[in-house]
């Protein structure tokens, strides 16, 4: 028995310790979640993303399309979750399940969801946002959209894709970028325009740029497309005041690839190689013809000397000249020819058999480009990461240019550490190569306008080497494009390094602390070297030039951010709030030496050490900013159609003046998806929005602090500091609404109102303050935008897919106050003495209209000037009889009509002003069209650009009219008068103009 009962005991114990083993097992024990995510035709969608929102825990499915999500034991509690799966291109489902210890299955089907409406957007706003869900207008470009067509910029193939998004190339020379305009302009000029005062500027010319969170000034040139993931475009104050005094402008964020939409386990190997060619533009027209006396009697000899053939410039009869009494002499080579008696530009440069060349096709080429581009990305448990490098070439249309060399190498990783600590980390090198061109007056393209067809670019210098400098019979700005060439070198060596980290740490399952530290980077050399004994335009060897330009900068930004994500139920409403706290700090310095020797004393030595040290012209710059920011965000989701969203952002500037040195920045905004209330047929969403808030621009550096101009030796006084200095502050209201519909069309409306006062301008000062000027708030500008998009699904089957894309805009903007006189900014109006530059900014003025000299062309715009009114009555000087129109349809005077003294006549306004508005830049609507046709593997893609209106000022005319080389001057193709010698009017009889007529600017009388 006592064994037995020893026994019994025995087994008691292990059966209780059994029991209360598997108590503690299953009070030990987690949840685990499996399943599979499928598509629409039951395929597997590696890569997508499945959630439990309450607790920031997420997996990505395999290549199968499964996935298995862990829950620590300590998490499990029996709540109720929300379960999320996601995948681009597909609508998100959730789910509401109990977490409970074990194992449960959940699968997934995805909608097809082919406008997008589940893609999420993070810019400006209090945390991850379907697209759906917005209250304020954000475009998005996904990676496919940017690579249907090769960019050879970062951004290049953003344009038609965002309405209101305008990419303007200011010079289209290899390594460039565009520049990137939102809506309407925010400032008056930018610094870069500004010569006399008064002038306007801002410290930020375009949007802020950010890329993986980190703030960059220095561009995105050495960026490439490849490495883009998604581009999110924030285009005004309603919805960049998150970012404050830095977003006036809007905001473009670039998130790069990082593997997180790998299915797990997979590994990706991405090998991309494009080749093109960027093919010559079309020629520019100019005169074939000339104005100049020639011979043309046969070959002779001149009074000293000079054999005289038909066709060569020669002098007029000169009676009283002692040195060619009789006229015909060879005007010598470095001489300008003489106008004929008549002015008339009607002399073929081919005459006599002469040869005739094209130097714009000897200029220009068919440049290749082509770009090698190879990552690998991997996703893989709780780590995923991508790595790449590119090569780039661009040659450019300019021969004898080695053109820009790129190359790029990027890292993205991401771990998680722990169920609740995430780290990422990454960084980017790039390095370039740019042997580029001068820009502007002087420059190959600029001196190829005035290039006679007579001059062949590619005769050889007197000793034998290529490209004659000499231009015979020079006109003032006519250069050999190509001596210059092959002789002139620019470079600019580049590289930029990026580098970041991001931890995440869940403090509660609803309440997440974020820190992050963001570097950028960038040096340049810049080198121009104009050898010694270049030839000038003359033939005559010059001393040479030598100038470098060694530029470093860095910024960084650091922060913490705060972020709790809670849902309340009220009753039957269920709200989600997310509300995010934040510090922001950033720092900018930048470091600049310079330069300049205007002769060199060595051959062959291009250094400093061989040039003329009494030339040299140093200079230095050394510029540190510091910006200290905080704000509170907050949005309510409630029963996912009332979508209320406000923020408080905070912002202190080294660029602000002493006493203005924070500033507060706001926005509050709403939406209503209309759609989850009525429900109609074909109605896939209907929301209406409406957004009020506020941003600014930051002043130049320079701006708050006195200036001086060392001038013999002595500082003399320039900028008056301002120490209540502040920055512009734009102000916008933006309404609108979108609509998707019949599962296969998408339309968007937004319109702004954006008001952005305190314009920074340089204002000039009374003489008593012993400063010429002084950096002031002084303006206001008011812009109405109406912005549309229709995005439409054609056709949508698995191996056939057409889309289209229309991106339309109107912009027009108005100058409401100004606190100084009016002026003009803008390139200068040559040739023309009332106006030297284009642009008026006053109160009251359209912002964008071109002033200048208006041409009468009827008798009404005659009389509105009150001095011809006066005298427009019977047998009066300026009486109806007195004018006729003539075959151009300018009105002028019937006295002088068809003689040598025909002149236009130029409009006065009742003012009495002869500077008045002659266009507007604006133009009636932007609209881009995209369309993009998919077979299998084989897609085209196609883009329009279209702009209707508006007036663009042609300079590429305005700098050679007034030497007789463009085309309107070349009256070969009018009929040859009988009768016609000298000056007389029957030469002007059947409408031949002399160059003149061109050129004249005002009418006597």
């Amino acid at each position: 028995m006592k064994h037995t009962t020893s026994r019994t005991s025995g087994v008691v114990a292990v059966t209780a310790a059994l029991l209360v083993g598997a108590a503690g097992s299953l009070l030990g024990q987690g949840a685990v979640i499996t399943g599979k995510v499928t598509g629409r035709q039951n395929e597997a969608l590696g890569g997508a993303l499945v959630i439990i929102d309450e607790l920031n825990s997420a997996v990505a499915t395999t290549t199968t399309g499964t996935y298995t999500l862990a829950v620590p034991p300590e998490r499990t509690k029996g709540q109720t979750v929300t379960l999320h799966a996601r995948y681009i291109g597909y609508s998100a489902t959730t789910r509401q399940i109990t977490l409970t210890p074990g194992t449960q299955t959940q699968d997934f089907v995805l909608k097809f969801d082919p406008m997008t409406l589940d893609a999420v957007v993070v810019t400006g706003v209090a945390g991850e946002i379907e697209r759906k869900k917005l209250t304020t207008s954000v475009g998005i470009v996904t990676a496919a959209q940017l690579q249907e067509a090769p960019g050879v910029s970062a951004l290049g193939s953003l344009e038609g894709k965002v309405a209101g998004a305008r990419l303007i190339n200011p010079s289209g020379a290899p390594g460039g970028e565009p520049a990137i305009r939102l809506r309407g302009a925010t400032a008056l000029t930018s610094p870069s325009a500004c010569t006399v005062p008064p002038c306007a500027s801002t410290a930020t010319p375009g949007p802020l740029i950010i890329v993986d969170g980190t703030i960059t000034h220095h561009g995105l040139a050495d960026i490439n497309s490849e490495d883009i993931e998604r581009v999110e475009v924030v285009k005004g104050a309603a919805a960049s005041s998150l970012y404050g005094s830095n977003a006036a402008n809007g905001v473009v964020q670039i998130f790069t690839k990082r593997g997180e939409r790998i299915p797990d386990g997979r590994l990706v190997v991405t090998v991309r190689n494009e080749y093109g060619q960027s093919f010559r533009p079309k020629a520019i027209p100019w005169a074939l013809s000339h104005p100049y006396l020639i011979d043309t009697v046969g070959t002779y000899t001149d009074v000293l000397g000079n054999t005289v053939n038909n066709g060569d410039y020669i002098t007029p009869p000169a009676p009283t000249s002692t040195t060619c009494p009789t006229g015909g002499c060879l005007v010598g080579v470095n001489s300008q020819p003489n106008l004929k008696a008549d002015h008339i530009a009607d002399v073929p440069y081919n005459s006599f058999g002469r040869a005739v060349y094209d130097a714009q096709s000897a200029l220009l080429t068919h440049g290749p480009f082509y770009t090698n581009y190879i990552s690998i990305g991997q996703r893989r448990g709780n780590t995923n990461y991508n790595v790449s490098f590119q090569n780039t070439k661009q040659d450019g249309v300019l021969i004898l240019l080695k053109g820009y060399n790129r190359q790029n190498f990027r890292v993205n990783v991401d771990q998680a550490l722990g169920p609740r600590l995430d780290l990422s980390v990454g960084g980017f090198f790039g390095k370039s190569n740019n042997n580029q061109v001068a820009q502007g007056p002087g420059a190959p393209f600029f001196a190829v306008t005035f290039i006679e067809p007579n001059i062949n670019l590619f005769a050889p210098n007197p000793d034998g080497t290529p490209y004659a400098a000499q231009i015979p019979h020079v006109l003032p700005n006519a250069t050999n494009p190509l001596y210059t060439l092959a002789n002139e070198r620019i470079t600019t060596d580049r590289s930029r390094f990026t580098g970041y980290g991001k931890a995440t740490y869940r403090i509660r399952d609803w309440l997440s602390l974020e820190g992050n530290y963001n570097y950028d980077q960038e040096t340049s050399v810049y080198t121009d070297q104009v050898p010694k004994n270049f030839l000038n335009s003359h033939g005559t060897p010059t001393s040479g030039s030598l100038a470098r330009v060694d530029s470093g900068g860095r910024t960084f930004n650091t922060g913490a951010t705060l972020t709790s994500v809670r849902t309340f139920h009220f009753g039957s409403w269920n709200v989600r709030n997310t509300t995010k706290a934040a510090y922001v700090y950033e720092d900018q310095t930048l470091t600049v030496f310079a330069d300049t020797a205007a002769a060199f004393k060595v051959l062959n030595t291009p250094e400093f050490v061989a040039v003329d040290r009494t030339t040299l012209s140093p200079g230095s710059a050394d510029i540190a900013i510091r910006n200290k920011n905080y704000y509170v965000i907050s949005g309510f989701d409630i029963r996912d159609r009332y979508l209320v969203d406000g923020l408080v952002r905070w912002d202190g500037s080294s660029l602000f003046g002493p006493e203005s040195r924070w500033q507060t920045y706001y926005r509050v905004s709403g939406a209503y998806r209309l759609s989850e209330d009525v429900h109609v047929n074909g109605i896939d969403e209907l929301k209406l929005r409406a957004s009020y808030g506020t941003a600014g621009l930051r002043p130049t550096f320079d701006a708050q602090y006195e200036t001086f101009a060392v001038v013999a030796g002595v500082p003399v006084k320039q900028t008056l500091g301002n120490k209540t200095l502040k920055p512009a502050r734009s102000a916008e209201t933006e309404v609108g609404g979108n609509i998707d519909f019949l599962n296969r069309f998408s339309l968007e409306y937004s319109y702004s109102r954006k008001e952005t006062k305190d314009q920074i301008m340089l204002v000039p000062l009374s003489g008593a303050t012993g400063y010429v000027n002084q950096w002031q708030n002084a303006a206001t500008l008011l812009g109405h935008t109406h912005e549309l998009s229709l995005g439409a699904i054609l056709v949508d089957r698995p191996e056939l897919s057409w889309r289209v894309n229309v991106a339309a805009d109107r912009t027009r903007q108005k100058i409401t106050q100004l606190n100084t006189p009016p002026f003009l900014v803008g390139p200068d109006y040559v040739g023309n003495n009332d106006v030297t530059q284009h642009f008026k900014i006053a109160a009251g003025e359209t912002f964008g209209v071109i002033y200048g000299t208006k041409i009468v062309r009827s008798l009404a715009e005659l009389y509105a000037d009150p001095a011809k009114q006066a005298l427009s009555g019977a047998n009066q000087h300026w009486s109806p009889d007195s004018v006729i129109i003539n075959e151009d349809g300018f009105l002028v005077r019937k006295d002088l009509y068809h003689t040598i003294g025909e002149r236009f006549i130029p409009y006065v306004d009742p003012t009495g002003s002869s500077v008045v508005k002659i266009a507007d830049v604006n133009p009636d609507f932007n609209a881009s069209f995209t369309t993009n046709l998919r077979y299998k593997s084989f897609s085209v893609y196609a883009l329009v650009d279209w702009v209707q209106g508006g007036s663009i000022y042609n300079g590429t005319r305005q700098w050679p009219f007034f030497e007789f080389r463009d085309r309107v001057y070349d009256q070969a193709s009018k009929p040859v008068a009988t009768g016609c010698t000298g000056s007389a009017a029957a030469c002007y009889s059947t409408g031949k103009k002399p160059t003149d007529y061109y050129q004249a600017s005002s009418v006597s009388g």
